[in-house]
């Protein structure tokens, strides 16, 4: 018995033979031809466009070099503007601690620690109707007399507040200067 091995074997010949052979020969002739140029076109378009893409690629690689690095640099300015701003800042609130001192020293100097607010404005002042605790507490009476008689304030007292809330203010006005300083850079 033949295997199929051995048919196929057979036929092979005759089957290449009358491919080529006549119309067969004229069929396949253009079907390789339009397939070689197929393959070729594609070849061709293929390495084309790997180069524009490639080029693409370099160009997209550049781009992003370049909008890093001016980030970068644009970080730097402003990391050197606040660096600079904060030196400024820390001047000035220096300045201010100073001066506050001084003031201190002067108000104890040229005050008598007479009684200035009685328990009631005291009260009154303390209180700050949103719900908040008051004030921070006065200090203690800048005279013996002023102590034993309750809670007052002596004109030291409120010349004291009265310099302390000025340097907050100014403490709190600077810094906000600063952070606008800071926000509104070029």
């Amino acid at each position: 018995m033949i295997g199929l091995k051995g048919i196929a074997r057979s036929l092979m010949p005759s089957l290449v033979k009358g491919i080529l052979s006549g119309v067969g020969a004229k069929l396949l002739l253009p079907l390789l031809l339009a397939g070689a140029t197929s393959l070729g076109s594609w070849l061709m378009t293929s390495k084309v466009k790997n180069a524009e893409i490639a080029h693409l690629e370099a160009t997209y690689a550049e781009a992003r070099t370049a909008t890093a690095q001016a980030a970068q640099e644009r970080l730097a300015v402003a990391v050197s503007r606040g660096e600079d701003l904060t030196r400024g800042l820390i001047e000035t609130t220096n300045l201010l601690r100073r001066t506050h001192e001084k003031h201190q020293q002067e108000i104890a100097r040229v005050t008598s620690g007479r009684t200035c607010l009685g328990p009631g404005a005291l009260r009154l002042l303390n209180e700050t109707g949103a719900g908040v605790d008051g004030f921070a507490a006065l200090p203690d009476a800048a005279s013996d007399f002023a102590a034993t008689d309750g809670a007052i304030a002596t004109d030291t007292d409120v010349a004291g507040w009265i310099a302390d809330a000025k340097r907050r203010y100014e403490t709190c006005r600077v810094r906000l200067d600063a952070l606008i300083d800071w926000s509104e850079a070029p």
